[in-house]
């Protein structure tokens, strides 16, 4: 107690107008008060109505009320943390099924896809196919049409030789 008192005189030094050994003098301690970093003034009074261990009990207290503040405001900013991390976790989540669902449909149209280039590459082939047999049937139909008209022309020449 009586360091804390010499620590208290000499913040608030000989301007307040007290001795240390007179009966009642202010001292003066820098006490944390609200948790936040903020410190404030505590006037302890050594006077006739109160004893030293009466004043630290008292600073004690104090001190374990700013503890317990301090505490308090720490929990609430550690559950603001933690349900923080739990809407981040169900985002995440969203965010996983979204990349599935978006993966599944790539993987579809890439299939679709290599289905419509080998379709493709039948409907070139049955059309180079198709080219070639009208291209033979134009032949076949123009040599049949040759071949009738010879056989019209030679019995022609032979119905005129005969008669």
């Amino acid at each position: 107690l009586r360091q804390l008192q010499s620590q208290q005189q000499l913040v608030l030094g000989t301007a307040a107008g007290a001795s240390p050994n007179s009966g009642a003098f202010a001292e003066s301690s820098l006490l944390p008060a609200d948790g936040g970093g903020r410190s404030e003034l505590v006037l302890l009074d050594d006077s006739a109505g109160s004893d030293g261990a009466t004043a630290f009990a008292q600073v004690q207290l104090m001190e374990a009320e700013d503890a317990h503040r301090m505490v308090d405001t720490r929990a609430r900013e550690i559950d603001a943390v933690a349900s923080s991390i739990q809407d981040l976790a169900f985002l995440m989540k969203d965010l996983s099924q979204l990349v599935v669902e978006q993966g599944t449909v790539l993987d579809r149209i890439d299939y679709n896809i290599e289905a419509a280039k080998v379709s493709a590459q039948g409907a070139t082939r049955e059309l180079v196919r198709a080219e070639r047999s009208q291209r033979s049937r134009r032949s076949a139909s123009c040599i049949v049409c040759l071949t009738v008209a010879c056989g019209i022309v030679a019995i022609l020449l032979i119905l005129k030789w005969i008669f």
